[in-house]
């Protein structure tokens, strides 16, 4: 393997030979479950204590409406839409508070999912304006929010953002752009994809992140490991009009049971397990924050190291890590971080 084919900065495409040939050479995972084979699959589905619910049908049936209470009930909100994809079910999201505040505009990270990852379809698909706020390597504060004077469809946060080293901004800073965005009768939407794996982080339920928002998404094939799809959560009105959304995106599959069963077994497998796998993950956080003298570095804190690990990532504080080093010793050492590796900050 050539170390030519391996970018200095940057992710490393899911496509990419060098890639797949990390991942085929490891055994040993710092996030997900493992590789899992199409029959590996088959196998699970069949095993299912959910295999016996009955087939749903364009988005109706008792498996996709047992997912949808069972994520309301943990998410603390009154109603909760299944989709395909994250991508749907946030734009469907941000149409909606679009629609209510007659406001066009969103506001989110610079190197946020919404930003960064859906090929612009905010402004290109949806017609509504990003409006980017805060530095690359970190989260935005409630201070640079507070910059805004214009008018707003949304404020937006991803929890963690995944491009900053799945940094969070602490439940202070949270709380407080929540209020802000309250006292300013603008809605607070939370990217929760990854909401199950920095709840531990925080210390907080579920329900206490969520009630934060005034809609949230989350996500099942990340640290749920389920085959894809999400929820979007929130006010019972606000669900019936973000519904139509999910149609006209393309998001009404025909039969979606492999997904519905991988995502119920994923909360009830995976889910209870979230604060033992934080835990976990101090261990190899706190050796690293020893420093190579020993002892701990100033200022620096296993927690933010931990959430980062069990995210399946390196901090971006200060120096950035050598993809090309981090790659070798990952194939020495038979480890594979995924899904990312880390974008250099501007």
């Amino acid at each position: 393997m050539r170390e030519a084919h391996l970018p200095l900065f940057g992710v490393i495409p899911s496509s990419s030979p060098v890639r797949i040939a990390l991942r085929a050479n490891c055994n040993r995972f710092l996030s997900g479950h493992g590789r899992i084979s199409a029959r590996a699959w088959a196998e699970r589905l069949v095993a299912s204590p959910h295999i016996g619910l009955a087939l749903d049908e364009y988005s109706e049936g008792p498996g996709i409406k047992l997912l949808e209470e069972t994520v309301a009930d943990l998410l603390g909100k009154p109603s909760a839409l299944w989709f395909p994809k994250g991508v749907t079910a946030q734009q469907a999201a941000l149409l909606v508070h679009a629609a209510e505040t007659g406001s066009r505009i969103v506001v989110m990270h610079p190197k946020s999912h919404l930003a960064v990852d859906e090929q612009d379809a905010l402004d290109r698909l949806a017609g509504l304006l990003p409006r980017r706020i805060g530095h690359d390597h970190r989260p935005f504060t409630r201070a640079e929010l507070e910059a805004v004077n214009e008018p707003l469809a949304a404020v937006t946060v991803e929890l963690p953002l995944r491009r900053a080293a799945f940094q969070a901004p602490s439940w202070e800073e949270l709380t407080g752009m929540a209020a802000w965005a309250r006292h300013r009768g603008t809605p607070f939407h939370i990217d929760g994809a990854r909401i199950w794996e920095v709840a531990p982080w925080y210390g907080k339920s579920l329900a206490e992140i969520a009630a934060l928002a005034d809609t949230i998404y989350v996500s099942f094939y990340k640290g749920l490991g389920s085959l894809g799809g999400c929820v979007l959560a929130g006010p019972t009105e606000f669900i019936r009009a973000a519904k139509p959304w999910r149609n006209r995106y393309g998001g009404d599959l025909a039969v979606a049971f492999p997904f519905i069963v991988s995502a119920l077994d994923g909360l009830a497998e995976y889910l209870p397990h979230m604060g033992t796998y934080h835990l976990h993950a101090c261990t190899p956080a706190r050796l690293r924050d020893r420093g190579r003298n020993g002892r701990r570095r100033a200022g620096r804190s296993s927690r933010c190291s931990a959430r980062q690990l069990v995210s399946g990532s390196l901090p971006s504080r200060r120096r950035r890590p050598d993809p090309r080093r981090l790659c070798r010793c990952c194939q020495h050492r038979h480890l594979a971080l995924w899904p990312h590796l880390g974008r250099r900050a501007a």
